[in-house]
Order: C-alpha cells, then structure tokens, then sequence
C-alpha cells in the first residue's frame, strides 16, 4: 500500500488568536480558502502561489454558502485589507460593483495584513510538553 504525506499548509498564530474570531463565519471561510490555494501551493522553488484564479462558483462550492454571503465575506475582507481581488491584469478590485463589472477573471491573493502577518516573525507561543 503507497503511503501519503499529509498536505497542509501553515496559518500564523495572530490570524487564528486575534482576527479569525472577529470574522462572520462565511468571511472566515472565504479567507480559509484563498489561504489554502495560495499558501497551500508551492512551486518548484518551494515557494507559495501569490493568487489564484477561483470562480464565483468554485468559491461557493468550497465555502459552503450562497453567493450573496459569499459576496459579503469577500467585501469585509477587503475592506480589512485581509484579503486582495484583481482582475487579470492585477488592477484592484476593491468593491463589490468593480467585481461585478469585471468580465474577466477574478484573482484572490492574501491581503496586505495577511502578508504581514506571514512575514513578520511572531515569538513562539508553544508551551513544552513534558513526556
């Protein structure tokens, strides 16, 4: 029997302790999403996506809910600067009427206050357990 690897991708302990607990639940979701298809990818170099292409369709799908939350979540979160949308060619599209009038595809990408929070070096909060 071939064994497997788990696949997993890492989520800062500032994002789980102080922002995820003030998400609506479906804002949650949408960011736990767009986290997993870009820092649950790497590339050749070992390096995570930067954005990904995700329909309105695929992102209901995988966040469990009806468009017009969805739609919601992906506006506090902009909003928050947690979460960034452009189109094809990297123009922000920071309102819901900018996304719904773009024809083109729509790309997610980490905000800028979840790249900081992947880059700045946070202390380490694991207690030891003793064996």
């Amino acid at each position: 029997m071939k064994e497997t690897t788990p696949s997993y991708f890492r989520l800062p302990t500032a994002f789980v302790d102080s922002i995820l607990p003030g998400l609506s639940d479906t804002a949650g979701r949408v960011l736990l999403v767009v986290l997993r298809q870009t820092h649950g990818w790497k590339d050749r170099d070992g390096n995570a996506k930067k954005s990904d292409w995700i329909t309105s369709k695929q992102m209901c799908r995988r966040v469990g809910r009806q468009r017009e939350a969805v739609s919601g979540g992906i506006d506090i979160l902009v909003r928050r600067g947690l979460l960034l949308v452009t189109d094809i060619t990297g123009r922000p599209l920071s309102t819901p009427s900018d996304r719904r009038r773009c024809r083109g595809k729509l790309l997610y990408s980490p905000g800028p206050v979840m790249d900081l929070l992947y880059t700045v070096e946070q202390p380490s909060t694991t207690k030891r357990i003793r064996q």
